[in-house]
Order: C-alpha cells, then sequence, then structure tokens
C-alpha cells in the first residue's frame, strides 16, 4: 500500500519529516544546532541603527572643548592649539572617541600607563575592555588588574598603572556595573538583525518559501528522487526545472512559510528603532533625518547635548583627575578639563546671553549683578564681584628727581636694579627677561615630566643676566618635583610680577620723562 512521504523545505534545506524508526522529527529551526546567539559586539558590527548610534555618541564627545589647566587656572594645552605639551597625548581625540564607545557598549573603560623606574608615566594606552578583569580580595578590596594578551597569555597590572573609567550603575559599590546603554539595546537590535538575516537568507534560496511536499509512493527511492529534485530547484541548479517524472501520486505543494509580505508593516521595526534611540541616548532625528522637522531636531540636539554627552564629559574627567593626574604619577599640579559651554550646543544660548549682558551693562547695570541676572557662568574661582571695576586712586604727581650726571639714565624697556633673593645684585630686570623665565620653568617641568633632570631641558637663555642664570641653574640640581620647580621660579618672577603687567607702559613712560627732565637739567648747568 502506498505510503505518505512528507517532505519539508525550511529554507535552509529538504528533509524527511517522518525518519524511519524515530517517527515524526521535531524541528527547532534551520541551522539550530550551529547557530548561535548573537553577542553586542555582533550586533554593534551588523545592525547599521545601533553601529550609527554608538559612533554618534563618541563623535560628539570627542568634539567637545577641552584643556590641560595648572594649578594657577592657566592653560598649559587646549584643544583649538593641541601640542602634546606633556608628551602624553599625541591624538587626545582618538582616546576620546574610544572610550566613549567602551563606555556606550560595555559600560567601562581603560587606559595603561607606562611609568619609567621613577613613577614618571610616559605613555598613555587605551586598552580593549574586555582585555582586563578586576580581581578583589574576600575584603573586596582590589589587588590588581588582569590583562589578557594575545594567545593566552595573561599578566598582572597594578591598579596604579590603570586609569578605570565607569559608567555609574547601582547593582555595583565598586567597580564595572553590569549594564550598559548597548546592553539596554540588545533585545531591540537582535529583533532587527534577524529581520536582516531573513531577507538575506530568503533572497539567497531563490526567493522560495518555506514548503512541505506530500507525496503517496511505496518507491523510497521515487521519493529520494523528488527530494533531490526539489533541493535543486531551491538551489539554483542549472538543470532543475527540467521535467522531472515520477512513478507515484502527484505532489502537493503546501507553504508554511512567510515571504516579504511579512514584514511589509513597518511598525516593528520602527517600535525597535526607538529602542535602540532610547536606550543609546541619541534623538531619532540624528540618525533618520526625515524623522522630524528642524525645530523639534533642534530642540532634541540641545537636550541630547546637555542631558547626554556634557554628563559623560564628567565621568571621563573625574577618572583622568583622580587616577592619572596626581601626586604618584608626579602630575599633580595639572587636571584636565572638558569646556562643553564652549561647544554647538551652547553656541545660541551663549550669543543671547551675551547680548543681554552686554545691553544690562549699557544701560549702567552692575556687571555683577548683570551677570547673574542672565545666568552666565564664571570660570575656575572666579566671584561675580570680580566683574565690577575697582576704583583706584588718582596717581600721585610725577616728581622730576635730579640725578648726579655720572648717574646711569634708565632705558626705555628696563626696570629699577632690584636685589635678587640671593642677595648677589639680581642686575636689571625687564619683562623679556620675565618672558625668558616662564619659558624656562616650562621647559623644565617637561623634562622633569618626562622622567629628565630640569638641566637637560635645552633651555639657552639670550637676555637673561648670566648671575641670575647661574643661581637658578644651580637650585635646580636639587629639584625632584614639579611643586618645587613652580617654587624655585617663583621666588624669581614674583618681584617682576609684582609691579604687574598692566602698568608696564606708564611705568616706562614715567622713566622716559625723568631722563628727559635730567637732559634739561643738564643743558641749563652748561648753559650757565
Amino acid at each position: 500500500m502506498p505510503k505518505q512521504k512528507l517532505l519539508l523545505y525550511n529554507g535552509v534545506k529538504t528533509m524527511d519529516l517522518y525518519n524511519g524508526d524515530r517517527g515524526w522529527d521535531i524541528l527547532s529551526g534551520p541551522g539550530s544546532e550551529t547557530q548561535r546567539t548573537p553577542t553586542t559586539q555582533d550586533l554593534f558590527i551588523a545592525v547599521p541603527w545601533l553601529y550609527r548610534a554608538v559612533k554618534d555618541r563618541a563623535t560628539t564627545l570627542k568634539k567637545v572643548a577641552f584643556a590641560i589647566v595648572n594649578d594657577q587656572g592657566n592653560d598649559l594645552d587646549n584643544s583649538a592649539t593641541w601640542q602634546d605639551e606633556l608628551d602624553l597625548f599625541p591624538y587626545p581625540r582618538r582616546m576620546l572617541h574610544q572610550i566613549e564607545e567602551s563606555l556606550v557598549m560595555t559600560g567601562r573603560a581603560y587606559l595603561f600607563l607606562e611609568t619609567n623606574n621613577y613613577g614618571y608615566v610616559t605613555a598613555v594606552k587605551y586598552c580593549l575592555p574586555t582585555s582586563i578583569r578586576e580581581k578583589y580580595n574576600d575584603n573586596g578590596e582590589l589587588l590588581f588588574y588582569e590583562r589578557s594578551l594575545p594567545r593566552g597569555v595573561k599578566v598582572q597590572v597594578e591598579p596604579l598603572n590603570i586609569v578605570a573609567i565607569y559608567d555609574p550603575d547601582y547593582t555595583v559599590e565598586q567597580g564595572p556595573g553590569q549594564s550598559s546603554a548597548a546592553k539596554a539595546a540588545l533585545l531591540a537590535a537582535n529583533v532587527l538583525f534577524n529581520a536582516d538575516l531573513f531577507i538575506a537568507h530568503y533572497f539567497g534560496r531563490g526567493a522560495i518559501k518555506a514548503t512541505i511536499l506530500s507525496v503517496d509512493t511505496a518507491d523510497s527511492r521515487e521519493a529520494n528522487r523528488l527530494q533531490a529534485w526539489w533541493e535543486d530547484v531551491i538551489s539554483g541548479i542549472r538543470n532543475a526545472w527540467a521535467a522531472l517524472v515520477i512513478r507515484a501520486k502527484m505532489a502537493t505543494p503546501t507553504i508554511i512559510g512567510q515571504g516579504l509580505e511579512g514584514l511589509e508593516n513597518d511598525s516593528l521595526t520602527k517600535s525597535k528603532r526607538q529602542d535602540i534611540s532610547t536606550a543609546i541616548g541619541v534623538p531619532e532625528s540624528r540618525l533618520w533625518a526625515a524623522s522630524a522637522n528642524f525645530a523639534t531636531a533642534e530642540v532634541e540636539g540641545k537636550a541630547y547635548y546637555n542631558d547626554v554627552i556634557v554628563p559623560e564629559c564628567w565621568t571621563i574627567e573625574e577618572a583622568l583627575n583622580a587616577q592619572l593626574f596626581t601626586e604618584e604619577h608626579h602630575m599633580a599640579g595639572y587636571r584636565w578639563e572638558f569646556r562643553p559651554e564652549m561647544g554647538s550646543g551652547f553656541g545660541k544660548d551663549q550669543q543671547a546671553q551675551s547680548t543681554a549682558y552686554v545691553d544690562y551693562v549699557g544701560a549702567g547695570m552692575l556687571p555683577s549683578i548683570a551677570a547673574q541676572l542672565v545666568g552666565l557662568e564664571l570660570p575656575g574661582e572666579m566671584e561675580f564681584a570680580d566683574l565690577d571695576p575697582v576704583e583706584k586712586p588718582p596717581p600721585p604727581p610725577p616728581q622730576i628727581i635730579v640725578t648726579n650726571p655720572t648717574t646711569p639714565a634708565l632705558g626705555p624697556g628696563t626696570l629699577p636694579p632690584e636685589k635678587g633673593p640671593a642677595g648677589d645684585g639680581g642686575g636689571m630686570m625687564s619683562f623679556a627677561d620675565f618672558h625668558e623665565l616662564e619659558i624656562w620653568q616650562r621647559k623644565c617641568i617637561k623634562a622633569m615630566n618626562a622622567g629628565k633632570s630640569p638641566l637637560l631641558s635645552g633651555f639657552a637663555s639670550m637676555t637673561l643676566p648670566p648671575e641670575i642664570v647661574r643661581v637658578i641653574s644651580d637650585e635646580l640640581t636639587s629639584c625632584k618635583s614639579v611643586v618645587e620647580i613652580k617654587d624655585l621660579f617663583a621666588r624669581y618672577t614674583g618681584k617682576v610680577r609684582s609691579f604687574g603687567t598692566d602698568d608696564s607702559g606708564a611705568l616706562l613712560l614715567l622713566y622716559t620723562e625723568l631722563r628727559r627732565a635730567n637732559d634739561l637739567v643738564e643743558a641749563n648747568e652748561q648753559a650757565t
């Protein structure tokens, strides 16, 4: 009696649903025995919406202005004119880009600090987050970091040599958290991933849906011939469409799978795209321009900058200042500082603030009150009262002092002779000398940070008095830190700084008038 044969084409291969003695096969999907669940990294590579969202976060953050500031509040280096004065960040924007991508994908980022025998940092390198693991003792104290290298090699790294940046997470008390922005988008990205995978497989098999062939035949060889022919059809073999004659009842195909009509309703994929945008924190208008009008996109962009990018800058800044710019690394005199107020997200607000501030001050309002009224933020330790003009007493009338004709007249560009801190006469100190001392100090600090002696800074003075150069060089031999170098130069620059650079023009003018008066007195004496 003929036995009904059921063949299933599941989109990948054709199989017999009734498998001999086993009976009905239980099918768990095409390739289920080898197919693995995609990881977050797989989805980042394969899902365009997730990839673009992560890249947008990193690209926007590295556009934020930043600087390395010394303890006097002055810029040692800044993003506008980056010179890598510390010789540690040759490509700072690339480093920030990688840090942000790592935080978005894994919730953590690591920098490895190379140090010399004296503890000075010589290089800062980005580390793959999946290659670092924290090792704790029974009390929850961090012992060391375990770094996985190629070929299964693992090394221990001291905590002092790692800058660990963690995305805040309430599920842990210390160390990396359990969540990340990309992990929150994992399910939504997985839906888009499988939708794209379905479309690729559908066209890869000739756009044929999953089908069951039923045929009544007592001859298994006939059923096998039918199965082989059907496999050739869906595999695209050249002769697959040739006629096939079998000695059995007509094969009846039954379609059980979906084609592209199952994806015509875009509401599912649209909602998953929105889920990804929400999890990553990037407005949909930045990933798909047609999703909003210009006004909405502008408002969303400003909120994105203020509420997502700026807090991320704070997280990175705190980690760098707490773990890199420290006494242990001989860099306590510096700090990393982001300046988001200089970014595009603040541009129009700042322009409106500036216009209002100028209008208020022009109308006679005190600058301190006007600044508070428009909501200006002041840098560093500056107070609003510092904006108000200080009333200075009128300068006393100049007195013409007649000097001995043998006394050398003061030339323009020089200050009165002052005794140096060592009591050696000091020589004539000009503002050009002060500038050279500043350059010499920076070169000594840079040499110290590089693990070299300050005497090897390569400084050669063109204007400083030789006795000043000799005294400072002798004292530099005993300097062991950046702080000591600053203290040394402060003793020499302090007396010049006390005259105030704002008064230099008036001071030189006074010297010129005094010299002219001396010349007039001498001329009168000779005439009489």
